[in-house]
């Protein structure tokens, strides 16, 4: 016995959290899926709306057309049809679609995603055959000026500068660009989730590329958002595929929502923006080396500004996808997936180098571009998806398990079914 330890005393610091989810492979094959339909154009762009309220008065109906169809242009048209295909391929994977992400604060930055629920408060009348669950997917970076002008903001900024009405660590800084396009449509995501938050439903954050930084981000906040407001923390986990690296340590450690983070092959997006430590390693021998040798001034003004950056760097439990034949025929990719092993948790980067590396030389290519599609982690998650559950849909085979285990524990079998003891 430890003498200087007062066992359990700190009663109010001994409970803990039921509904922060563990990790499921069937769920990251869920969200993944969910991930690629955010990307789906349903929204009518609210630059549009905000545009044609500006102007109705002034403008011309020709003028406002014009506008129209150049913005349509650049942001996808919003078609009526578009959106109810989307609700139907939701529907057969038991999802509601709550809404879909709108900017409030006047400030266009093209962030788009999904709100979906199996347990919809304004139809209770739905009927889907998964538990009650909140899904918030943010889309990720597609082929729009908006878009680049986010990826490429990444000086760092303190997050409460835009995401404010939470607390933030002191030393916290976060990528510049995905907290200006959290904070463009944090207001009315705030307003579609408390109620279901309220309810103690749990809520899944996920998102592709630019997305998955996104959902982080929106875990960060949203947790402490939750605590100081309702009482509770009902987000249950974050799951974000081939996601940039969102801030620094000191921010990424506040996060005690569980996040999962794969990463296919050789997608290059994680590895985005760049760590500063090696950077800052080199430096450091340099400034060692002074004492030795005598380097011009602008040397030292270099190293001053190097050893002065803050690191990004990534938070979670990481999923790397293995590499896999480079071939266009998703037949043969997924003859190879039913064998080979496909996935590995928490790999150390020597591990993901020298996997990457032996797949080029016998390979003699690099697919950096199709790596990163979401496509290929929705391909390579079916089937570890699978493997990992072969027996989850053979209901006889269930049965018979149950059955013979029922048969070799009578006891606890009767005890599990009558919810009473019973004496041997």
């Amino acid at each position: 016995m430890n003498k200087h330890i007062d066992y359990f005393s700190d009663r109010q610091h001994l409970s803990f959290p039921g509904n922060r989810a563990p990790y499921s492979d069937r769920m990251a094959y869920l969200l993944a899926q969910v991930s690629s339909l955010a990307y789906k154009p349903i929204e009518v762009p609210q630059l549009v709306a905000d545009s044609i309220r500006a102007g109705a008065e002034e403008a011309s109906v020709n003028s406002l057309l014009q506008l129209l169809a150049k913005i349509q242009a650049c942001y996808g048209a919003a078609d009526p049809a578009q959106r109810e295909a989307l609700i139907g391929e939701l529907d057969r994977g038991g999802l509601y679609l709550v809404d879909n992400l709108k900017h409030t604060d006047g400030n266009y930055t093209d962030t788009q995603g999904l709100v979906l629920t199996t347990r919809p408060l304004d139809n209770p009348g739905y009927k889907s055959p998964l538990p009650p669950l909140v899904i918030v997917a943010f889309r990720g970076t597609e082929k729009s000026w908006a878009d680049v002008k986010t990826d490429l903001r990444f000086n760092m900024v303190p997050p409460g500068e835009y995401l404010r009405g939470v607390t933030w660590p002191r030393g916290a800084v976060a990528h510049a660009g995905f907290t200006e396009g959290l904070a463009s449509v944090v207001a009315g995501l705030e307003e579609h989730l408390k109620p279901y938050a309220a309810r103690d439903y749990p809520i899944f954050f996920t998102g592709h590329s630019l997305g998955g930084a996104l959902a982080n981000l929106a875990c960060l906040h949203f947790e402490q958002l939750f605590r100081s407001e309702i009482g509770c923390n009902p987000i249950a986990a974050c799951y974000t595929f081939g996601a940039p690296r969102l801030g620094n340590a000191a921010l990424m450690g506040l996060c005690k929502t569980p996040v999962y983070r794969y990463v296919n092959a050789a997608d290059p997006v994680p590895k985005l923006p760049p760590e500063a430590y090696w950077i800052k390693f080199g430096m450091s021998l340099l400034k060692g080396m002074g004492v030795l040798f005598s380097f011009p001034r602008w040397v030292h003004w270099i190293q001053r500004k190097v050893l002065g950056l803050r690191s990004y760097c990534h938070q979670g439990s990481v999923r790397f996808l293995l590499p896999v034949p480079d071939t266009s025929s998703v037949e043969e990719m997924s003859a190879h997936l039913k064998t080979a092993p496909s996935l590995v948790a928490n790999p150390s980067t020597g591990f993901q180098v020298t996997s990457l590396w032996s797949y080029v030389l016998r390979r003699r290519k690099m697919r950096f571009v199709k790596d990163h599609s979401i496509e290929n982690y929705i391909i390579k998650l079916h089937w570890w998806t699978k493997r990992q559950n072969a027996d989850q849909g053979d209901t006889v085979k269930q049965a018979d398990t149950r059955k013979n285990w029922r048969e070799l524990n009578p006891v606890a079998a009767a005890e599990a079914v009558e919810g009473a003891p019973v004496e041997p």
